[in-house]
């Protein structure tokens, strides 16, 4: 319901960025780092991407809102593009939209989710079972989408409605969760340096 920056060594307090009456879920700051772009729960139309600009009155703004589920945002490079998942057509595939409005369109075949944007402009990755999948497209003069082309097929980890990966920005790495046969954990180290600094200091 509420979502706060704060500096990563410490040095300031929690900022309110946001305050909402439904859950919020999936925040990505957009690319001029002046708003955000998130995924609210609603009771009514469930799960909907809404925007922030971070100046002003601070506003939301709808992107996605429909009664059919719209979530795992993600935007393009340049800012221009939105990607998200939604299963308006029976099942969850990645669509793509601009940032101002004006359409939307499906880039993904046979199913997709997990959709991040590559570090090329017009290149898009989503998942789709066990397949990883590139995605080019062009923005102008109209979007559109000029080829898929399956990277590799893999048993990796993944998340219904977030992406489980990352592209590393050649392009031509990723960063993946192997499945294996136990539930993996996540292991969050906090303040790891200082630990470093006085293991080391009690060695001398």
């Amino acid at each position: 319901r509420v979502v706060y920056a704060v500096a990563a060594d410490g040095s300031s307090d929690p900022e309110l960025l946001v305050s909402t009456e439904f859950e919020i879920w999936e925040v990505v700051w957009t690319r001029d780092g002046r708003g955000l772009v998130f995924r609210q729960n609603h009771p009514t139309t469930g799960r909907d991407i809404w925007t922030v600009s971070l100046s002003g009155d601070r506003q939301l703004r709808p992107l996605v809102v429909t009664q059919f589920s719209d979530d795992s945002p993600a935007l393009s490079p340049d800012g221009l593009w939105l990607a998200y998942v939604s299963d308006e057509s029976g099942r969850r595939e990645v669509y793509v939209r601009p940032m101002d409005g004006g359409g939307r369109w499906q880039v993904s075949a046979e199913g997709g989710t997990e959709p991040v944007w590559g570090p090329r402009a017009g290149e898009l990755f989503y998942r789709s079972g066990e397949s990883l999948v590139s995605v080019r497209v062009r923005g102008s003069p109209t979007f559109t989408v000029e080829g898929r082309e399956t990277v590799f097929v893999g048993r990796y980890r993944g998340l219904p409605v977030t992406a489980n990966y990352d592209v590393h920005r050649s392009g031509q790495r990723f960063v993946m969760v192997a499945a294996g046969e136990e539930e993996a954990g996540l292991v969050v180290a906090v303040n790891w340096v200082e630990e470093v600094q006085a293991r080391l200091t009690a060695r001398r």
